[in-house]
């Protein structure tokens, strides 16, 4: 657990939800709209695994 929340950050609450504010958000979207993506994402198809537990149609899979 403690290594996911190195990565993640700690769960929140139920309690720390209710108490969220917009400006708490806010403050959270602009950091992220400032983050550059990167010049040449490696881009990947998804396998067929990651894919059938969303239950996408076949056309939107990729699969036909």
């Amino acid at each position: 657990m403690d290594q996911l929340e190195a990565v993640f950050g700690i769960v929140p609450t139920e309690q720390s939800l209710d108490n969220l504010n917009t400006e708490e958000l806010c403050k959270s979207i602009s950091s992220i709209s400032l983050k550059k993506p990167p010049a040449n994402p490696i881009l990947t198809i998804p396998t067929q695994e990651k894919l059938s537990p969303n239950q996408l149609p076949e056309d939107v899979a990729g699969i036909n």
